[in-house]
């Protein structure tokens, strides 16, 4: 049966998809994961980052104390302070872009939550529309049965009144023969 077969691919069709959106939801949340252990990497090239500065200036005192020993000591601290304050700027600046990211990741998985739950609705409608369809079936071929029997009834009536107008059989004797 054609409709039939349609309900159940349909069926088959929003299962497939209900899986491979919870798929998709373990694939987000393993990124999130994934995404946590980056800030944390950035956290610590950031406490990194801050040692370094303190070396520098601690470095930078030293270089002074030295005087004139010292000048291109002082050179060297300065030059390393300034990496380590682009190195901190990159780690602030890349742990937004993942927060950003975190934050884009957690309305996904929660869109594709509801949508999981939209998709379960509807496969349990579907289901709901393939037992209606079902019973339809059922209660159509049933009349389709009685309609048979009946139009079987209304024709043997039929040709039984016609057997009685050409031969001239009276109703009695063509009923019991009909």
């Amino acid at each position: 049966n054609i409709g039939d077969n349609s309900i159940r691919q349909t069926v088959q069709q929003m299962s497939s998809i209900s899986t491979t959106n919870e798929k998709l939801v373990c694939r987000i949340n393993n990124l999130n994961e994934n995404l946590s252990q980056i800030v944390k990497i950035i956290d610590t090239i950031a406490n990194i980052a801050k040692q370094t500065d303190l070396l520098a200036l601690n470095a930078a005192i030293e270089a002074t104390h030295a005087g004139e020993y010292g000048t291109g000591f002082t050179v060297v601290a300065s030059e390393i302070r300034d990496l380590a304050e682009q190195s901190k700027t990159a780690a602030q600046r890349i742990e937004r872009i993942i927060l950003s990211i975190c934050e884009m990741t957690d309305k996904t998985t929660e869109l594709m939550m509801l949508n999981s739950k939209e998709i379960n609705i509807g496969s349990a409608d579907v289901n709901n529309s393939g037992k209606s369809f079902q019973k339809l079936l059922s209660i159509s071929s049933e009349m389709s049965s009685q309609i048979k029997l009946i139009a079987q009834k209304i024709f043997k009536t039929q040709f039984c009144r016609y057997k009685t107008n050409v031969f001239g059989f009276g109703k009695q004797m063509c009923i019991t023969r009909c």
